[in-house]
């Protein structure tokens, strides 16, 4: 499996619910390290939103008290939020 459908399979089951948002997270982060140094990319327009999600991967966090602080932090509503939108405009 390329990184690129690993990327594509690790969303698909984190949206079934098949994977938790920490697990997500750090497998998320690892598989577009691979890709870059693979020199791995998707379109242009999906690029744009790998990065996004890999920047909210980044800043996760699960804590209350972080997630309090402006600006800082995502929380798992955040990210699937951010999923489902990319999936309803057909990004991914």
């Amino acid at each position: 499996m390329t990184n690129k459908e690993s990327i594509l399979y690790l969303i698909d089951n984190y949206i079934q619910g098949k994977y938790n948002c920490n697990n997500f997270t750090s497998l998320y982060i690892e598989y577009r390290k691979k890709m870059k140094e693979n020199d791995e990319n998707f379109s242009e327009e999906s690029e744009l939103f790998l990065r996004e999600l890999e920047d909210m991967a980044y800043r996760f966090s699960s804590n209350i008290e972080e997630l309090a602080i402006p600006n800082m932090y995502y929380s798992e509503d955040d990210i699937k939020k951010y999923l489902a939108k990319a999936i309803i405009d057909k990004i991914i």
